[in-house]
């Protein structure tokens, strides 16, 4: 079994991680059931504050907008980075 974990304000991750833009919980659950590798997400929302968003922004290992990139763009692309 994966394990995938979630990061929010004001936490930040301390390994590899990818950011999440307009995530909705359809989109958290969507990602729990289809992507099959251990990974780390943080969730970016708008309103956090400026410091937190600009180090998460400073460290990730890729920004997926979930408004412009599917659920299996994500997957594939988490999946071929872990390799």
């Amino acid at each position: 079994m994966n394990k995938i974990n979630f990061y929010t304000y004001p936490d930040i991750p301390t390994r590899k991680f990818y950011t999440l833009l307009n995530a909705t919980s359809s989109h958290i659950k969507e990602i729990l059931n289809t992507v099959d590798v251990d990974c780390d997400f943080a969730i970016v929302n708008n309103n956090e504050s400026n410091e937190w968003l600009n180090n998460i922004k400073k460290h990730n290992t890729m920004l997926f907008d979930c408004n412009k990139t599917t659920i299996n763009q994500i997957k594939h692309n988490v999946k071929t980075d872990s390799r």
